[in-house]
């Protein structure tokens, strides 16, 4: 995956463009919250965390 930055809603901008990467995954936490999984530019390892669905994160859509 090539770094797509994210929107943050907090600032109103795209930041990290070409530092980081976020994707949501399907697993809904509830209410505002959802999974995303991302990485960042130099790092070797994939990250899960809860994020509020107000950010913009990438797809992938994925076939069974």
């Amino acid at each position: 995956a090539y770094p797509a930055g994210l929107y943050n809603p907090n600032t109103g901008r795209f930041e990290n463009l070409l530092g980081e990467t976020r994707f949501w995954t399907s697993e809904n936490v509830g209410g505002a919250l959802a999974t995303s999984a991302g990485a960042t530019f130099s790092c070797n390892e994939i990250i899960f965390q809860n994020n509020s669905k107000d950010y913009g994160f990438s797809i992938r859509c994925v076939k069974n």
